[in-house]
């Protein structure tokens, strides 16, 4: 692993901390910067990191924000985990807008699943919906974000099918 991935990591991690919630929706929004990370990973990583990188941010996550709820974070960073090194394995492959279709899949995917395993029930995951799509739609945009000013566009090439 590069210095400037670890520095990268340390960063995200104190902002993670220190980011303040936003509320909506009667509930709390705070942003998955760890997510974020694991997206940048996988865009550059192959997808056995990924998977591993993924565990392990979101069992961390799981102990530090969710004792509660042990492994639902686990779980779903590591099916996002592999999901963007399939992403990884399709770079040439793949247009721009078919990854960032992608990326907000694997986005709603793992908020669904988390908020799921924390809910417990449909009826109260239907109430929710909007609120992971929110959640997904402010996580893609910071990855663009992440990818026009730190990475120059190199992330997520700007190349079309």
């Amino acid at each position: 692993m590069k210095k400037s991935s670890i520095y990268l990591f340390f960063i995200v991690i104190f902002t993670q901390i220190y980011f303040p919630k936003i509320y909506l929706f009667s509930s709390t929004l705070s942003i998955d910067f760890l997510l974020i990370l694991l997206t940048i990973y996988g865009l550059q990583h192959k997808r056995i990191y990924s998977i591993i990188l993924g565990f392990a941010f979101g069992l961390c996550q799981d102990l530090v924000m969710q004792i509660n709820l042990l492994g639902a974070f686990s779980i779903a960073k590591s099916i996002s985990g592999y999901g963007f090194g399939v992403l990884y394995n399709h770079d040439k492959v793949w247009g721009r807008k078919i990854k960032y279709c992608y990326i907000f899949t694997l986005y709603f995917l793992h908020n669904s699943i988390y908020y799921y395993l924390k809910l417990s029930s449909w009826i109260e995951f239907h109430s929710i919906f909007k609120f992971i799509l929110i959640q997904s739609i402010i996580l893609l945009i910071i990855l663009e974000l992440v990818n026009v000013f730190l990475y120059g566009r190199k992330l997520i090439k700007w190349q079309s099918l």
